[in-house]
């Protein structure tokens, strides 16, 4: 084999052969306004003179056909079925069958019953005169003309918005094809395409009714695994896990790992955007579920699928949403990870920032400014304005709020506090209604230890339900009944009876250098930007009052 043979074979799989096989042999079935050629017809059955009037015929009646006027053409091309002529009588039907289609779109009457009587016709006439016509001529014929008549719906996702699908098309489908059922076994690629069509409709009739899709899988027969067929059996699965939220049964992973494998073996596969889209969500789908979850190739899957949202044309729709918000949320995630150096930001990307003024990017934003600055309120509020979503994508919601939680505790919490009650810091950890238990606290902390997370060393007391923060044990400064509001103040500047001992004996004038000398010290060394300024903005007479508290001491 040559290298030439090789890269053909490499370019065009084995679905796809039959395909071009019939653009190449049968271009007359590919368009209604096209010139009849069958070669393949022509080369079997030799044309008799005596028929050059019924072809005359035919070709008139075509005529009437290409001018719009398909009430007289179908009258002309009855004719013309209706003589002793086998395959002028097979092209007669046939265009019998493209004009009522056509008619269909101009919503004529009784055009169902027209179409389902036409391509019953043309299969019986082509089964009764196969031997002559030619088999294989026959069957591209059949294929053409149920192609033209039932249209795949490769263009919509069956778990996405499909505003021109409706219900009665596809149960007029299903009907059509239940018409010309049993098929012939010998001609095995047309049976491949009913029971494709079949099973496409069948799942779209589930979908519309608001049914679960893979029941269909187990009641209709296997079908043949084409390319065309592992894509619909994908949706299925990825509809399901939309609607109920469940993770993807077993079945699921064989079928991405059968899509990963012929997409690497076919060019053509792989250069589909619809097949690549499915690919890339169906991995984020199996990347969420994992644990420990692989933030940055969820990220990198969300974004391919962005990306092949962006060819095929969907501008506004549900998925290209969720995939907006997952991508987000993975590259929210992947910042907690330590990659910031690494990062680029989302929001700068080609794909959102095209978007930038359309509501679910002004969502998007708010979640992940307020995650950044760990300001719990406002991320709580963004989280209420993403919950179409949150369903989805549960396990990536999940674990950016434990991060949040998580970094909340040990970058703003434990550096600001010195002593701090557990219920202090569970108010603190609240986002929006979400409450934070007692228990959970604890076991958070304890988490925080085991995995170095824990920047702040801290002893618990939990006689009293205190947490203290630092290096060395501390005890609260202890003020005096008439005074319970310097306590707070104490505690917000970090301040305990390990920092009054030393100014036992003191001048007031060296415990107020000793002390603005620690505050500036805890200014410089707060991991937020925003502590320090809270510190630096406490007035002057704190000083004061809390030098009158440590001399009482």
């Amino acid at each position: 084999m040559s290298e030439g043979d090789a890269y053909e074979d490499f370019m065009m799989s084995e679905d796809e052969e039959m395909h071009y096989a019939e653009m190449e042999e049968d271009s007359d079935e590919m368009g209604v306004y096209e010139e009849e050629t069958s070669q393949g017809a022509e080369e079997e059955v030799p044309l008799d003179p005596s028929s050059s009037i019924v072809e005359g015929r035919y070709y008139r009646a075509k005529g009437l056909k290409e001018n719009s006027k398909f009430r007289e053409a179908i009258e002309a091309l009855e004719g013309v079925a209706t003589s002793s002529e086998p395959l002028w009588a097979f092209r007669a039907l046939k265009q019998i069958a493209k004009c009522w289609n056509f008619k269909g779109a101009q919503a004529s009457e009784g055009y169902q019953d027209g179409v389902r009587t036409a391509l019953v016709r043309l299969l019986e006439h082509g089964l009764r005169w196969r031997q002559k016509l030619g088999a294989a001529y026959v069957e591209r014929s059949l294929i053409s003309t149920l192609r033209m008549l039932v249209p795949a719906n490769s263009q919509n996702f069956v778990f996405d918005e499909a505003h021109e699908i409706c219900l009665p098309t596809i149960e007029f489908h299903l009907r059509l094809l239940d018409a010309v059922a049993p098929l012939p076994g010998d001609f095995k690629d047309l049976c491949t395409l009913h029971m494709q069509l079949r099973l496409e409709n069948l799942i779209w009739r589930e979908r519309l009714r608001g049914a679960d899709c893979t029941a269909i899988l187990s009641e209709a027969p296997a079908p043949q695994l084409t390319a065309e067929t592992l894509l619909l059996l994908l949706q299925c699965h990825i509809c399901r896990f939309l609607r109920l939220c469940q993770p993807p049964a077993q079945q699921f992973a064989e079928l991405v790992s059968e899509l990963q494998d012929r997409a690497e073996r076919s060019l053509a596969l792989a250069q589909q955007p619809h097949a690549m889209v499915l690919l890339a969500f169906a991995q984020c789908m199996r990347g969420m579920q994992q644990q420990p979850q692989p933030h940055s190739a969820l990220r990198t899957h969300f974004s391919a699928c962005l990306q092949g949202l962006e060819e095929i044309g969907s501008n506004s729709s549900f998925f290209r949403d969720l995939n907006l918000c997952g991508f987000v949320l993975a590259d929210a995630l992947a910042y907690s990870a330590g990659r910031c150096s690494h990062r680029v930001d989302p929001f700068a990307l080609e794909q959102i920032r095209i978007l930038r003024e359309t509501p679910i990017v002004h969502n998007l934003q708010l979640l992940y400014e307020s995650y950044v600055a760990l300001d719990l309120p406002s991320f709580a509020r963004a989280l209420d304005l993403l919950a179409p979503f949150r369903s989805a994508l549960a396990p990536l919601f999940a674990r950016l709020c434990a991060l949040a939680r998580e970094r909340k505790l040990w970058d703003a919490i434990a550096p600001l506090h010195s002593c701090i009650a557990l219920a202090d810091i569970q108010r603190l950890l609240c986002i929006g209604s979400s409450s934070l238990s007692r228990d959970s606290l604890l076991t958070l902390m304890m988490q925080g230890v085991m995995a170095s997370s824990a920047r702040v060393p801290f002893r618990l007391d939990l006689t009293r339900d205190y947490v203290y923060f630092g290096d060395e044990p501390r005890v609260q400064l202890r003020a005096p009944a008439a005074r319970p509001g310097l306590r707070h103040c104490a505690h917000d500047l970090g301040l305990t009876s390990a920092c009054a001992r030393p100014f036992q004996g003191s001048s007031a004038l060296q415990l107020m250098d000793c002390l603005s000398e620690h505050r500036n010290r805890a200014a410089s060394a707060a991991a937020d930007p925003a502590d320090a300024v809270c510190r630096a903005r406490q007035p002057l007479a704190a000083y004061r009052t809390l030098a009158a508290l440590i001399l009482d001491e």
